[in-house]
């Protein structure tokens, strides 16, 4: 699957990226860190720390394949180092430093952070059940 495949695949992306940063407002009273497991090209983010000016945000991906059957996976298989380059590029580029990505798996970021520090996860990483069961289950404290 190309570049644009991929972006194209999911409609609900886009919709996503336009309601989170409301949705946390709503839901975190003062929101300054957060963490996104599964950064992909950094577009949520970068959106989140633009709508949310006092946010910090850990930004978690291995940039691995992780499922087969994911035209995402699939392209982390042949691209991986260059999306990770390009995300430090992105976030580089947007001139501060409150985006912090570690080129990590869910279980091995979550080990090096302190319980109850973050005010938000959102987990957008391996999709399948039990990927996203264990994510939870690793960042909820």
């Amino acid at each position: 699957m190309n570049l644009l495949g991929v972006l194209a695949s999911d409609a609900s992306w886009w919709t996503a990226h336009m309601a989170l940063p409301q949705i946390v407002k709503e839901h975190v009273e003062s929101p300054r860190h957060g963490v996104e497991v599964g950064v992909a090209f950094g577009s949520m983010s970068l959106w989140l720390t633009r709508k949310i000016p006092a946010l910090r945000m850990l930004c978690v991906d291995p940039y691995m394949p992780y499922d087969p059957d994911d035209g995402m996976s699939d392209f982390m298989q042949s691209s991986g180092d260059e999306i990770a380059e390009l995300v430090r590029w992105r976030f580089a580029n947007e001139g501060h430093d409150r985006l912090q990505l570690l080129r990590l798996t869910s279980e091995q970021a979550a080990a090096t952070v302190a319980d109850a520090s973050q005010d938000f996860v959102f987990i957008d990483a391996d999709h399948r059940y039990e990927a996203v069961k264990r994510d939870i289950e690793l960042w909820r404290p």
